[in-house]
């Protein structure tokens, strides 16, 4: 009877992996917002997008992983068989950076990969990854068929061992060449249809923290600038503050007036205002007293893109803003 003991023995062996090579199948992919929490309910794994990996993908049976750019690019096209590019991703892209669910299949040039198939006696089975996760092939609970397939990628025409991943035994045959496997899926309908997830991982209250700040072009700064201004909108306007975006020279300018502003003249036009650059970069913001003299500058150091830092930046702002507004003479 095979056990693990036996089955890591076995996996070291080239000979007992067959060819093979991912079929043009179709899958989903979206770009949320950094930070966001997707989990790959086959093989256990839980993952969370962050600046390398932007990109989550949903399988043919709504498992979700994570996936860089340039691997991305590597594998799949979108429907059409457009390539992936920066351009052909903009192109996709809401103005606060994100996109939503778009169909991709996988290239027609597919590289030559190896597997390996695991029984279903063989339970909880560890993968350790290259990208670092843990996989269990064949995990309980979850349907495998006639068991699971350890994957990886070719080198110079053998198995490449230290590029191991798992695919489920039931995704196998609808994504991955059969050759190797005959008679093994005969009573089994091989279709890839995929269909397209319920679940969305888009924010509709996001703001410019989220922009994809390593690929800043041209637009940047509008970009950024808009989604400053409905995140200065949401938590300023519903308390009583004005808020305009304006640009001079290139310039974007987010002002924050205070709560009786309209009935100020002159110099008592009291405000925040936070210039962003025309490619992305946000200036130093400054606080002006009734006399038009900077009280404070405020400056967002180590800003990182976590949308807590802002919201306590965003509370200290208010804060002096509506010491001004009750105190102001008019």
């Amino acid at each position: 009877m095979m056990n693990n003991a036996n089955i890591m023995v076995e996996l070291q062996n080239p000979k007992n992996w067959k060819r093979t090579h991912k079929k043009q199948y179709e899958v989903y992919m979206c770009r949320p917002i950094i930070g966001t929490e997707c989990q790959n309910m086959l093989e256990g794994a839980k993952y969370v997008t962050d600046k390398n990996k932007q990109f989550i993908l949903s399988g043919t049976v709504g498992e979700n992983w994570i996936i860089d750019v340039n691997k991305l690019a590597k594998t799949y096209t979108f429907e059409d068989g457009t390539p992936i590019t920066p351009d052909t991703l903009r192109a996709k892209c809401r103005n606060d950076g994100q996109i939503d669910w778009v169909k991709l299949k996988t290239r027609s040039d597919a590289l030559t990969n190896w597997a390996f198939h695991l029984p279903n006696s063989i339970q909880n089975f560890p993968v350790q990854t290259s990208w670092g996760d843990t996989l269990f092939a064949n995990r309980s609970g979850v349907a495998h068929l006639m068991g699971d397939f350890l994957v990886c990628s070719d080198a110079g025409g053998q198995p490449n061992f230290s590029d191991v991943w798992v695919v489920n035994g039931e995704i196998f045959p609808r994504t991955y060449d059969l050759h190797a496997f005959p008679n093994m899926f005969t009573q089994y309908i091989t279709s890839s249809d995929t269909i397209k997830p319920q679940r969305s991982f888009i924010k509709n209250d996001t703001s410019f923290e989220y922009v994809n700040r390593g690929e800043l072009n041209k637009n940047a700064g509008e970009l950024i600038a808009r989604g400053m201004y409905r995140l200065f909108m949401n938590t300023f306007s519903k308390h009583g503050y004005q808020v305009k975006h304006y640009t001079d020279d290139g310039t974007h300018y987010i002002d924050v007036y205070c709560k009786n502003y309209e009935r100020l003249t002159g110099p008592n036009q009291v405000y925040l205002t936070i210039p962003v650059e025309a490619d992305g970069r946000i200036l130093t913001g400054a606080i002006f007293d009734d006399d038009c003299a900077i009280e404070e500058v405020w400056v967002p150091d180590g800003f990182d893109g976590r949308r807590k830092d802002w919201e306590l930046s965003i509370a200290e702002i208010r804060k002096k803003l509506d010491n001004y507004s009750n105190n102001v003479q008019i």
